[in-house]
């Protein structure tokens, strides 16, 4: 692989973090604006590095019932979230340049 420069690159859309949103009965506890603007992040960060899924991650937390739905810490919440969100809605592809 001497000369390949290769590039990692992560997606997601607001629709398909609404749809996990939805699935998971996550974010019940916040107003219409709250989550307009969690998903407006999602459309301002449309490659997210993993501080940008965490930090939806975080905020979905912070709107949810997280302790009837996982009854477990809030940062296991979190850390479960994110995972969430990167197996089910982040996609990844990647640039690959043999020189």
């Amino acid at each position: 692989m001497k000369g390949t420069v290769c590039k990692e690159i992560r997606s997601w859309t607001a629709d398909d973090v609404r749809a996990l949103c939805i699935r998971e009965s996550l974010y019940t506890r916040g107003t219409n604006e709250q989550y307009d603007r969690m998903l407006q992040s999602v459309i301002d960060t449309p490659h997210p590095e993993l501080i940008a899924i965490v930090d939806v991650a975080e905020n979905i937390c912070d709107h949810s019932d997280w302790p009837t739905l996982y009854g477990c810490s809030k940062n296991q919440a979190i850390t479960k979230i994110a995972n969430m969100l990167a197996n089910d809605v982040v996609k990844v592809h990647f640039e690959i340049e043999i020189q």
